[in-house]
């Protein structure tokens, strides 16, 4: 890992220590109200529980149907078998509330690491209760909003390595909070989490915004340690992205708890970073989304980074089409293995690529999948998905294990070993959600289901609230394929087979078949 060690860099931080301990001031009064009240995670203290084992919980645990993929569903359980390995009691001198699920990288539990696992880490509901990884977080912000990105897990103290200033992660708490509100249907969390949520936005937008009204961060900050933009980006675009996607989810948590004002505000800033990365990062000769240099011009500089708006639903449906055909260049982005931190035709990409310049990441993989499906490029999403996890597979038969990060030629892997980690989302949470096409809304007690595997495939026992369902789809057979459903709640279906409309299915309990028109 570089540091970014300068004298800017020490006074910088020595400016934030000796600062406010409130929330800057420039909220409205009733947002700075709402910010100001309690943060409840300070006052909790730790509660001993036991941790579960993946021996005894891999019969509770979703169930993978995949016929003609055996490798895939191997991978799948190995993810989950190293993730309940790395789930971790607090340390009683942390100050730690929660037990919760570690990077696996070294003695620190890191921000935007917890984040990405949680995005799998869910599916184990309610054997563990991953969210509560956050609430560690929550319980160490600073009085003035400030959340450390790093923190070690003995003393539970932050690790600031070169300064303050590379101490910011991706602001994706917001995001991370409503998604597990939408599996697991609890929003109980919402009150509690809404203060700490607005003091850190207020924090960044205190401390990580240029002059221009973009955001900045740094090689370390950003999580992207040696991409070669760190040398040269003055505003940054996943950090901008970032910070419209973290107001964006702000608003929706506060709409569900009645906070109004706050989310009329948070929906502003939407907007107004949204309006900015367009009208300043977007560069139309090109067709791509780029960092920012100090002059305003743009980088030039083709990184998987440029992809962030499409997640944050910045991008217009024109500039998302030509976002994925960036993608799917093979002399730019679309290698062996998919996707590269780095495009392959710039400067600095190494073919083994080793860390961010050329490798293949856990987190911003599942930051373009979600992009493409959110914009409709539902089969590219799989596609992208499926050849990542061939490469992992490749991998884990060759090595054993599943790594920090990969090769983009080739299936390598690279950096820590036994990394889950977040590199269980692709083996987990993009499998069950863009491959067997299966995604969960226990908000709304729903379910939609896009059965595209041409052998059998689908799920069992996938917990959605406190509804158990099993959906399993037959091979497909002179252009129809059976449908087997089973729940033991009302729940509504809808799949979409690719032929003809979606079909809605109101499951009551029990088990239902169908045979369907399929491709």
């Amino acid at each position: 890992m570089s540091s970014f060690v300068s004298v800017t860099t020490i006074l910088f931080g020595l400016a934030i220590q000796a600062g406010a301990q409130t929330t800057p001031g420039d909220l409205p009064a009733t947002v700075r109200a709402v910010a100001d009240r309690p943060n409840v995670f300070q006052s909790r203290t730790y509660t001993p529980t036991p941790l579960p084992t993946f021996a005894g919980s891999r019969a509770q645990l979703p169930e993978p149907v995949i016929g003609d993929h055996p490798e895939w569903e191997k991978l799948y359980w190995k993810a989950w078998d190293l993730a309940f390995s790395h789930l971790m009691q607090p340390m009683p001198q942390s100050g730690f509330v929660s037990n919760f699920i570690d990077p696996a990288f070294n003695g620190n539990t890191f921000q935007w690491d917890s984040c990405f696992m949680l995005m799998y880490a869910h599916y184990a509901e309610p054997q563990f209760h991953a969210i509560g990884t956050l609430d560690n977080f929550y319980a160490k912000q600073h009085g003035d909003g400030y959340i450390c990105r790093e923190i070690n897990r003995r003393t539970g103290k932050d690790y600031q390595l070169g300064g303050i200033e590379n101490t910011i992660n991706p602001p994706l708490y917001s995001w991370v909070e409503w998604q597990n509100y939408l599996l697991t249907g609890d929003k109980s969390r919402f009150r509690d989490v809404l203060p700490p949520l607005i003091k850190y936005y207020a924090w960044i937008r205190a401390h990580h915004r240029r002059e221009n009204g973009l955001y900045w961060n740094t090689g370390l900050g950003s999580g992207e340690d040696d991409l070669t933009r760190s040398r040269v980006a003055h505003s940054w675009v996943d950090m901008t992205a970032q910070q419209a996607q973290n107001a964006y989810f702000i608003a929706r948590i506060a709409e569900q708890i009645g906070e109004r004002q706050v989310a009329i505000y948070f929906d502003g800033e939407n907007r107004s970073l949204s309006k900015l990365v367009t009208g300043t990062m977007w560069d139309a000769k090109t067709g791509f989304y780029y960092d920012l240099l100090k002059d305003g011009s743009v980088t030039g500089i083709k990184t998987v980074l440029g992809f962030w708006p499409m997640m944050a639903h910045i991008a217009s449906p024109q500039q998302a089409a030509s976002l994925v055909e960036h993608l799917q260049n093979p002399k730019e982005f679309w290698r062996p293995n998919v996707v590269p931190a780095l495009a392959a035709d710039e400067p600095g990409y190494s073919a083994e690529g080793q860390y961010w310049n050329g490798a293949v990441w856990a987190p911003t993989n599942f930051m373009v999948v979600k992009g493409l499906q959110d914009y409709g490029f539902e089969d590219l999403a799989t596609k992208v998905t499926e050849r990542y996890l061939a490469n992992m597979s490749d991998s884990l038969d060759k090595s054993g294990t599943i790594w920090e990060n990969y090769a983009p030629e080739s299936s390598n892997g690279h950096g820590a070993r036994d990394m889950v980690g977040w590199s269980a989302d692709g083996p987990i949470a993009l499998l069950i959600e863009n491959v067997l096409g299966i995604r969960a809304f226990a908000a709304t007690q729903s379910v939609t289901w896009r059965p595209r595997l041409a052998g059998e495939n689908g799920i069992k026992n996938l917990t959605v609230g406190s509804t158990h369902l099993t959906l399993v789809a037959g091979p497909v057979a002179a252009g129809k394929r059976k449908l087997t459903m089973t729940t033991d709640q009302p729940l509504t279906l809808t799949v979409d087979t690719g032929v003809g409309r979606p079909r809605p299915f109101h499951l009551k309990p029990g088990t239902v078949t169908y045979d369907i028109d399929a491709k």
